[in-house]
Parts: C-alpha cells; structure tokens; sequence
C-alpha cells in the first residue's frame, strides 16, 4: 500500500487514520523491519496508537509484526507505478473497450487507479482522432493532469489531501462535493470481484468516494482485467448487482466468461 516514506514526520491530529494505515503500510514497503517508535514519530502519533494501527494492519494481513516493530506482510501492495507494469496490455485493452461506452456530450467520472487511467487515455484518443466531446470528473490528480487541456474534453478535478498510493486526492469535503454532482457513466477500479462476495478493493482508502459516485452515476462500469475475477480483498465496495456491468478482457467462452453471464452481469467480451 500507501504514502511515500520520505514524506517525514506529520501531525497526527490532522492525518486522517485511513491515509495514516495506507502509510505505514508503504513505510514497510522496502522489506525491513521499522520500530513502533520510528513509525510513531513519522506519523506525528503516540506509540499505543501506533501499535493499535499495526494490530489492525496485523489482522488484515497487510503488515507482520515482529518484536518492537513490524515488516511488511508476503504480497503487500508494490504501489502505484508497479501496478501500472503489471497486465499493462490488459489494462489498455479493457481502457480501449470502455472509452467505447462514451456518447457525445457525456458526463464520465472516472476513478483512481491504473485501468482507469487506461480508460481515461483511450477518451483522449477518441477525443483527438473523432472529435468526441465529454465532461470528464476525476479525483486522480494524475488523470486530471493527463487529460486537461484536450481539445473536446472539459475536466472536473475534485480536490483533497493527495495520497501518493492511488494518486488521488481523499477526505470528506471530497465526497461532499461529489455528492453534488451527476453522471452519465462512472468507470470504477476494483482490486478484486467475485459472484457471492461482490466488488472489493485492498485499501479502505477511497471506498467511500466509489460508494458515493455509484449513487450520482446513471450506469457503472467496473473496469478490470480478467486476472482480478473471482479475487476477494479485505474491504468491500458493493454488491454486483449494484453495477451496470463489468469491462474485461475474458476471451469468449472462457471459463470467467461463462461465469460472468451466469452472474447476470452485462459483458463487454475485448477478445475472442
């Protein structure tokens, strides 16, 4: 997970604990061990704070607590540029699938992370090359940069403390401003969806921005590759029933296919 460790000590009574757990989490990133009074000066909290967030992290799998500290936990989050390198050619062809969705004129919100960014570059192409033209709200700065400035595309860039995990921005004013706002189609990051356990995600950071932008969004697309099928992660986002449909890469006939059709889900099949 989260939040860079060279971002040094912070004041612990305005670090808002989710953005503070992703941190610790990335702190340990590098494989050795950090002490409780280490991490506890970084984040600017006491050290029983910090040991109650290394439980939680504990219990969650995400951290391994060893005598006077803790490492990072097998298969932690490698961040966000190493998500980016993994299944990169999937991840462009869901992002190619899904600009499709796109009419003229429509109001798209788009979530954090790396298919999503895939997403948001494929509009810019449709942009470029056809003359699409679509309001584009996104609370991932690094979208929002990408794609200000292209000629048919008005961007909408929600604001936030910025947490360098997702590249996106985060807290409740955030979501209070989202809350104002509506839709035409929401394209939502997920790490992990299954039939019977629903969409889920390996952060608790941003769950509530994606609750909230389903709520305001006419139809919702989960965009990922078919490697993230039936994968469970620790914090659940929604039921699959609550989601228009989901854009993958399953050839078709394939065993997740099939699956997917059997789960009533709308399929935007990208090969055969």
């Amino acid at each position: 997970m989260r939040l860079s460790a060279a971002i040094g000590r912070m004041e612990g009574p305005t670090l808002l604990r989710d953005v503070r757990l992703n941190g610790i989490v990335d702190a340990l990133r590098d494989g050795r061990v950090r002490s409780t009074a280490e991490l506890a000066l970084q984040f600017g909290v006491s050290e029983m704070t910090l040991r109650r967030d290394l439980d939680h992290l504990g219990r969650r799998g995400l951290v391994r607590r060893v005598h006077g500290g803790a490492r990072a936990a097998a298969g932690a989050d490698p961040g966000y540029h190493r998500r980016a390198e993994e299944n990169a050619a999937a991840k462009h062809r869901v992002g190619q699938a899904a600009a499709q969705l796109v009419t003229p004129g429509s109001c798209v919100y788009l979530d954090a992370g790396t298919t999503a960014r895939e997403v948001g570059r494929a509009i810019a192409e449709r942009a470029r090359a056809e003359g699409l033209t679509a309001r584009i709200v996104t609370h991932a700065v690094n979208i929002g940069a990408e794609l200000a400035g292209i000629v048919g595309l008005s961007v909408h860039q929600l604001g936030g403390e910025v947490d360098p995990g997702t590249l996106a921005a985060t807290g409740p004013a955030l979501v209070t401003e989202l809350r104002g706002l509506n839709f035409d189609l929401y394209f939502m990051g997920v790490t992990g969806i299954d039939p019977e356990r629903g969409m889920t995600n390996s952060t608790p950071v941003g769950l509530e921005v994606k609750r909230a932008a389903m709520s305001r969004a006419r139809e919702t697309w989960v965009v990922a590759d078919v490697s993230k099928w039936r994968q469970v992660s620790a914090y659940y986002i929604a039921s699959m029933d609550a989601i228009t449909g989901l854009v993958t890469d399953a050839a078709q006939n394939s065993r997740p296919h099939l699956e997917i059709e059997r789960a009533s889900l709308k399929l935007k099949v990208l090969s055969s």
